[in-house]
């Protein structure tokens, strides 16, 4: 059912997230080869590690993917996002459960836009003082915000 405008916003977040962006490397190219231990470093003090970075893509994305499912009171918490814990306690693991935890949430965005017309994007998103058009940009420039930072994080870190 997606329309011309939702097609367009569903091909820049594909882009985006395992494609060819016009302004480097994707996300799935960027976390190539980052392991545990390199999600967990802290190059930079008092900065966020990467893990903490994937881990608040992932939560501002369960806001969009929540909404879009008709969860209107879902929210996230600005500190608790970081949390990568929350995901998976295990060092050892929770690099991979990040990994599973954000593709899983790329393919349900997808296909829950898929099933949407352009008329979604002028709806206001409850409780919030914004329509969805602006949310779901809004997220793709919050991905390309925090790509920069672990971009940052793995220069300064371990080789």
């Amino acid at each position: 059912m997606a329309t011309k405008e939702i097609n367009k916003l569903v091909r820049k977040m594909k882009s985006i997230y395992d494609g060819d962006p016009w302004y480097g490397d994707s996300i799935q190219k960027k976390l190539q080869n980052i392991t545990p231990e390199i999600a967990l470093e802290r190059p930079i003090p008092d900065a966020h590690c990467i893990a903490e970075l994937l881990a608040h893509i992932i939560s501002w994305r369960e806001l969009l993917n929540k909404r879009l499912q008709g969860e209107d009171a879902f929210s996230v918490s600005q500190q608790e996002s970081f949390n990568w814990t929350r995901f998976d306690p295990d060092p050892e693991t929770m690099w991979d459960s990040l990994l599973k935890a954000l593709d899983k949430n790329q393919q349900q965005i997808i296909s829950q836009l898929k099933q949407e017309d352009d008329a979604l994007l002028n709806q206001k998103v409850a409780q919030r003082s914004y329509n969805y058009r602006y949310l779901i940009k809004g997220i793709m420039e919050h991905d390309i915000y925090h790509l920069g930072q672990i971009a940052l994080l793995r220069k300064h870190g371990v080789k």
